[in-house]
């Protein structure tokens, strides 16, 4: 699915995270925000489980879920996904590569 930011028409402050995505379960936003796309890349020969989830209700914004070898996981969300007190995320394995595109809610 594509994912136009532009049309949004959004003036507030977006944040862009893009990193390895750790093994450990760790806050990428540590504020209250609204989630627009995720994007989670595994570059390795085999496939590595991810989950994200929002920091203050536990609610699992993904599943753990398999990104396959090779493969990209994208989520989009144009009117955005409200993730109190943040995001935090954490991979199975090394390897995997994520990008959030968020903002304060």
């Amino acid at each position: 699915m594509a994912f136009n930011f532009r049309s949004l028409n959004r003036t507030e402050a977006i944040a862009h995270v893009d990193s390895a995505v750790p093994t450990s379960l760790t806050t990428v936003v540590s504020a209250d925000c609204m989630l627009f796309e995720v994007q989670i890349v595994n570059p390795t020969g085999s496939p590595i489980s991810v989950a994200l989830n929002s920091i203050t209700s536990g609610n699992f914004i993904i599943p753990t879920i398999n990104v396959p070898a090779g493969g990209v996981l994208t989520l989009t969300n144009r009117r955005g996904r409200f993730c109190q007190g943040g995001v935090q995320w954490q991979a199975g394995g090394s390897g995997l590569t994520g990008y959030i595109q968020s903002s304060p809610s």
